[in-house]
């Protein structure tokens, strides 16, 4: 079964899926939310054939809810009607990617912002789900 990791946003929204096996996620895509983008997420879901979804948790650095918390939530109850839904906590994941993108070098915000719509949003969808697959694997491991 492959797994679908969403990193939502308001604008946009990354995308990773996992290999068959559910042991490493691959950046898949970036779509735009707009007034296609739940039909384009269950054409990708079909296509995919994704037997599970994973959505990062939007909360501020202190673990409280953010302005993305009221949308996303309702893109899960949307979603869990068509397939398994999971929740995992996302906080830092678009940090973590661009440090990924970037390293230590600075670079101007123009070109930041550019790399940022290109890639980050995927990469931050990646990481989430590696997260989620590293986890489920500890799990079934010690048990």
């Amino acid at each position: 079964m492959r797994i679908l990791g969403i990193d939502y946003g308001t604008k946009r929204v990354g995308l990773a899926i996992s290999d068959e096996s559910e042991s490493i996620a691959f950046p898949f895509r970036v779509i735009q939310n707009d007034g296609r983008f739940y039909e384009t997420l269950l054409e990708i879901i079909d296509s995919e054939s994704i037997g599970e979804v994973l959505i990062g948790a939007s909360t501020t650095s202190d673990g409280q809810d953010n302005s993305l918390e009221a949308p996303r939530k309702e893109l899960v109850d949307r979603l869990r009607q068509d397939i398994p839904v999971f929740e995992i906590d996302e906080r830092f994941s678009s940090h973590e990617a661009r440090l990924r993108e970037y390293g230590d070098n600075s670079r101007s915000a123009r070109q930041e912002k550019k790399i940022l719509k290109e890639h980050i949003d995927a990469d931050a969808a990646q990481i989430i789900l590696q997260r989620y697959l590293d986890k489920k694997r500890q799990s079934s491991n010690s048990n």
